[in-house]
């Protein structure tokens, strides 16, 4: 079973690097822009840094969760203008959409890759 389990997450992985390549290809092509890159991946974290501090701080006000939801809901607005504007609502839907999906698992690779200079020898 958990073998299956990774084969999937593999799978999905690559789709969505197969699917951004494709992107970023016709969108360079047509419009002259590549909507995905390490600055829009970095704004596809957006939303989800906004709900987990929302999250985070829900006991100290019941109204930050909410707050936290809009401006993450404003965020993935902002990124589907921001493309749309410099290419197709149509490359900003699949861009949104695939920065939505990528966003999370880069979020937390991001955390587990930072260096805290602990340097073990033997």
């Amino acid at each position: 079973m958990e073998i299956s389990i990774v084969a999937g997450i593999i799978a999905f992985v690559v789709t969505l690097v197969w699917l951004s390549k494709k992107l970023n290809e016709h969108s360079m092509v047509h419009y002259g822009y590549a909507p995905i890159g390490i600055g829009t991946i970095v704004l596809g974290m957006i939303p989800f840094i906004l709900v987990i501090a929302g999250f985070l701080l829900e006991d100290k006000d019941p109204n930050n969760m909410l707050m936290a939801l809009i401006f993450a809901g404003l965020s993935i607005i902002g990124l589907f203008w921001w493309v749309a504007h410099r290419s197709s609502w149509r490359v900003a839907l699949g861009t949104s959409i695939i920065l939505f999906l990528v966003g999370l698992p880069a979020l937390v690779l991001w955390f587990m890759s930072r260096d805290d200079d602990y340097y073990y020898y033997d």
